[in-house]
């Protein structure tokens, strides 16, 4: 029965690519949040109060492109400098937020020490407990097999699983009849380093 609903699963899978829909790898690689929306030029004395504006508005690190987007400039070398600029004035402040670069990328989030006593007011508006399991486990296990995920989880992982991918928390790679699942550089943004050690206590 189990295979039987995996094998379903994969022909969705993939006729969903047959339709033209993004494939999944490529959909977790296209972060970006507002390269589509390319601003007007503005002041270079406003750039900083729009990084911070945008980096507070948006759930996700933005990349050098996004920032270049909010303040209509085409110069990417510049934008990263003023951006690096912005995240050490900004990280210097007494504040219970901090910037976080990853890679060429900048995200907003409460400072570490701060974070174990507020993370689970994101988490648990996020997503239920059945599905932070499942998110555990593949964390856990990672590089997991869909169908591994199901056995020592339950027929409902189905679900959680098609909810983590749609989200941008897991990666899901065809392997044979069955998937690969790892979780994603988003996943890492969101919940941090001690995403582990926090969900030991659910």
């Amino acid at each position: 029965m189990a295979e039987d609903i995996e094998k379903n699963q994969e022909v969705s899978f993939e006729e969903n690519e047959v339709q033209g829909e993004e494939p999944v790898s490529e959909a977790l690689e296209n972060n970006s949040v507002f390269a589509s929306k390319q601003n007007p030029a503005q002041p270079k004395e406003n750039w900083h109060k729009l990084f911070e504006a945008a980096l507070f508005m948006s759930p996700n690190a933005l990349a050098i492109e996004d920032l270049m987007a909010i303040v209509g400039s085409e110069n990417y070398t510049e934008v990263k400098n003023f951006a690096l600029d912005f995240l050490k004035q900004f990280n210097e402040k007494d504040s219970a937020l901090e910037i976080l670069q990853v890679d060429d990328a900048f995200k907003m989030q409460v400072k570490a020490h701060l974070e174990p006593l507020v993370s689970g007011f994101a988490a648990k508006s996020l997503f239920h407990q059945g599905m932070m399991k499942t998110l555990a486990l593949i964390a856990f296990k990672q590089p997991i097999m869909q169908n591994a995920v199901i056995k020592y989880r339950n027929n409902k992982a189905y679900d959680h699983i098609s909810r983590l991918v749609e989200e941008g928390f897991v990666a899901r790679e065809q392997k044979g009849r069955s998937f690969v699942l790892r979780t994603t550089k988003k996943f890492l943004e969101y919940f941090g380093t001690d995403f582990k050690k926090e969900q030991k206590t659910l």
